[in-house]
């Protein structure tokens, strides 16, 4: 396992041939490479499907301003407070609809997941894991 750490955090963990985009802090490095031997010892194999590049760069094209600053709240998180967003860009429900069907119409997520998620009890939306290496691309490509 090898794991690439920035500010103290876990960005990415390979697995052989697999890539997985982590928001880990770096103390559980441990931790997190004791499990993925652990799964691998039980005979468990990874089939991750990458994404196109091109699908990737489309959606980000496409963006609206309101909707790159949404996503760039995840830079460092994969949970963002809802009354940050909305202290960034106001109403959330236009831009973040449209984050959502450009997510799917680009197979960045699946037809009934969410590229953001609500969680309205905790104050908070959860980017979708699926979308780490879209986030981690708009951020890179500023």
């Amino acid at each position: 396992m090898r794991a690439d750490i920035k500010d103290g955090v876990i960005r990415r963990v390979v697995v052989g041939a697999y890539e997985f985009v982590a928001t880990v802090p770096a103390d559980k490095a441990g931790e997190v490479e004791k499990h993925f031997t652990a799964l691998a010892e039980l005979g468990v194999r990874f089939d991750i499907k990458r994404i196109d590049d091109a699908k990737i760069e489309k959606f980000i094209r496409e963006l609206t301003d309101k909707q790159r600053r949404i996503l760039e709240h995840f830079r460092d998180s994969d949970e963002v407070s809802m009354d940050d967003l909305r202290g960034d860009v106001g109403d959330l429900r236009g831009p973040i609809a449209g984050l959502n069907t450009k997510a799917r119409r680009e197979g960045l997520v699946g037809e009934n997941e969410q590229a953001l998620e609500p969680d309205v009890e905790k104050g908070v939306y959860r980017l979708n894991p699926k979308m780490r290496v879209v986030v981690e691309r708009l951020v890179r490509g500023k």
